[in-house]
């Protein structure tokens, strides 16, 4: 196997030219595992996403394996995989990835030495390995002896060092890598975080290509595993898969430390458009032919309006606001001037409906005009996305950031449910992220009363409707809960609950039978490491019948809150590394 110093890194990434789109789509995956043998996982891992990196970057991936006696090792790793997440977290988008690495790894190792002062941690240190991936490629920093590897055309290129007084011997000709493998001081590190008040980091860049796969992992993987059982896993392409197989095979050959793996596969497709995600979009003629957002000198006080070009938001325009010294988000309809008494009656009833008191999970209502031509709503602008653009870019998220999520949908629900609203549109698009990750509820211009069913059965997406709303019955908060279960769906398979079928000539009355009449396939069908007591929360909140789900949002929070990571043997993560990844 190839084995590429820094040097030889700058000299392969002339030649590692991505195609003329500079564009990837990643597919990230990460499990930890304690091993066979160890008490304690003193690995960590973590997986940053947008909206929690800096601007520019689609992700950092991180692996850190500690070491110093019994609670030393698990504490260290744990405490710079925090700094070097908040030090890269406040990096700006002006400093250089290299920049913001150095200085993330110099971080890490300020706060692991000053912990080190405790007489209970005393000599604890960590491994620590971190990809920042952009459109322009990737860059590692590295100290220990954790690896990161690029795997392109079934070939498998270590890309960075061991710092280990056995590689030392290996590269100076004294020893070989026979002997190195029963020598006493084969597990003895040169360099680690938190041994010394600063650290010298190995910085190494690389460009990608179509397909490339980027392996970080522990040396409870490298060391158990041989490069041709690491090259003969990875040819299986699904990371999900590879991950999966690594552990288990790390573990066959003995499992004598703990082992731990991320993947990320680089596509110049979005990998949302094919197996096993199925994701689709479900749009009438008349919403395909309006997508693109007619243009706006000026409305009311605002000029330079800038349209948001997608097909849920066609008539959404983004601009700064002088008075606030801020940008916000202007919300009208061209087509009022054709008395469309519809869109007239969504602008009307979304101010009505709009909570006046700000909430935390509600997006701010800054102000409105009703009377003038077309009426317009002022709201908050926010940057992070949304929860549909979260999946469909990255894939399912972990139980515990699901959970996370859901909770943070339900206050924003219960505190309109006070006021005796109901959302009556809930879906992945009208729950948006703030620059802090926060998720936010959205579009309220086909809420209503509960126990109302005016209108009711022309409401809402296809997608995301529950039984009783296509019959046009009255809905009340357990209608809300139906749909929660679907967004709980969405985000732990990556799948809708219910898609249309491909040989159907209504898609819409398609979608609406299975609503009806359908049972959804298990979670666990999908992914089959979804904890039973989860499945079986969305299952209920899916139930057909009213009566047969949560009756409110409480029970159903009192369920969730069963899920503990502790109760299994080892953690699995994918896209996200830790329950707290948004506070």
């Amino acid at each position: 196997m190839p084995k590429l110093s820094f040097k030889d890194s700058i000299e392969l990434r002339d030649i590692l030219i991505p195609d003329d789109s500079s564009d990837f789509f990643i597919n990230v995956k990460g499990k930890t595992h304690i091993g066979r043998i160890r008490d304690e996982n003193q690995d960590k891992l973590s997986i940053l996403l947008p909206p929690k990196v800096p601007q520019g970057i689609l992700g950092i991936i991180s692996v850190a394996d500690g070491l110093g006696g019994q609670k030393g090792g698990a504490e260290a790793s744990s405490i710079a995989v925090k700094s070097l997440e908040k030090s890269l977290n406040h990096s700006t988008s002006t400093r250089s990835t290299r920049e913001m690495l150095k200085t993330a790894f110099d971080s890490a190792n300020h706060s692991v030495f000053l912990e080190s002062k405790n007489p209970n941690l005393s000599g604890m240190g960590t491994t620590l390995t971190t990809a920042v991936i952009t459109s322009k490629g990737v860059t590692v920093g590295h100290v220990g002896d954790s690896r990161a590897y690029l795997f392109r055309n079934s070939k498998l290129y270590q890309m960075t060092n061991d710092h280990t007084w056995i590689a030392n011997q290996i590269n100076q000709g004294k020893l070989t890598k026979k002997d190195a493998k029963i020598h006493p001081k084969k597990n003895m590190l040169t360099r680690a975080i938190g041994i010394k008040n600063n650290v010298e980091t190995d910085l190494v860049s690389f460009s990608l290509n179509n397909n490339d796969t980027l392996l970080i992992c522990s040396d409870g993987l490298h060391g158990q595993l041989k490069d041709s059982e690491i090259i003969n896993i990875l040819n299986k392409k699904d990371p999900e898969i590879i991950v999966d197989s690594l552990v288990k095979s790390a573990n066959k050959s003995g499992g004598i430390d703990n082992v731990t793996v991320l993947i990320v596969n680089f596509s110049s497709q979005n990998p949302i458009n094919q197996a096993p995600y199925g994701f689709l979009s479900l749009f009438t003629k008349e919403e395909k032919k309006s997508s693109l957002t007619k243009t706006l000198d000026r409305l009311g006080p605002y000029t330079d309006l800038e349209p948001l070009n997608n097909i849920v938001s066609r008539n959404i325009y983004k601009t700064w606001d002088h008075k606030l010294k801020k940008q916000v988000i202007v919300k009208t309809d061209l087509n009022i001037e054709k008395k469309n008494l519809r869109t007239q009656f969504d602008i009307h009833n979304e101010t009505k409906c709009h909570p006046k008191v700000n909430h935390s999970n509600i997006v701010k209502l800054i102000n409105h005009n009703l009377d003038n031509q077309p009426p317009y709503l002022v709201l908050e602008f926010l940057n992070g996305g949304s929860l549909k653009e979260k999946i469909t870019k990255s894939g399912p998220v972990n139980i515990s950031e699901m959970i996370h999520i859901i909770k943070e949908i339900i206050k924003g629900l219960d505190y309109i449910h006070q006021k005796n609203i109901i959302h009556c549109d809930l879906k992945p698009e009208n729950i948006l992220f703030d620059h802090q990750g926060v998720p936010k509820l959205i579009d309220f211009s086909l809420a209503r009363k509960i126990n109302t069913n005016k209108n009711i059965s022309k409401t809402g997406s296809v997608l995301w409707v529950s039984p009783e709303q296509w019959h046009g019955q009255n809905l009340d908060i357990r209608s809300e809960i139906y749909t929660l279960g679907g967004l709980m769906y969405f985000m732990v398979t990556g799948r809708f609950p219910f898609s249309p079928d491909s040989s159907a000539e209504n898609e819409k009355d398609s979608v609406r039978e299975k609503h009806l009449y359908s049972f959804i396939p298990k979670a666990t069908s999908l992914n089959n490491l979804i904890p039973i007591n989860i499945s079986y929360c969305i299952s209920k909140c899916l139930a057909k019948i009213p009566e047969r789900r949560f009756q409110n949002t409480k029970s159903l929070i009192k369920h969730l809150d069963t899920y503990q990571d502790i109760s299994f043997d080892h953690k699995e993560w994918k896209f996200f590394s830790k329950p707290n990844s948004f506070s």
